[in-house]
């Protein structure tokens, strides 16, 4: 593993042997939360009722999210 790590990084596909782990860590993760929010996207198709998605439907939840964006952003700023 380490040759093919080393032989990674004299291609030129990485500067150094840390950025090619750094990246696999960050793959990993992105991996992850793609995992997990699919299984909360396929638990909440399960749950309550079902709703049509309408032009107000999305009207309704960007504005939530934004809501919950500034609310966020303020509290971070504090």
């Amino acid at each position: 593993m380490k040759q093919f790590v080393e032989e990674q990084v004299i291609i030129g596909e990485y500067s150094s042997t840390s950025e090619y782990m750094r990246e696999l860590v960050r793959a990993d993760q992105k991996r992850k939360a793609k995992e997990e929010f699919e299984q909360t996207m396929l638990a909440s198709l399960s749950e309550g009722e079902s709703e049509e998605a309408t032009p107000e439907f999305w009207n309704t939840l960007r504005a939530e999210f934004d809501k919950r964006s500034n609310a966020r952003q303020i509290v971070q700023a504090a």
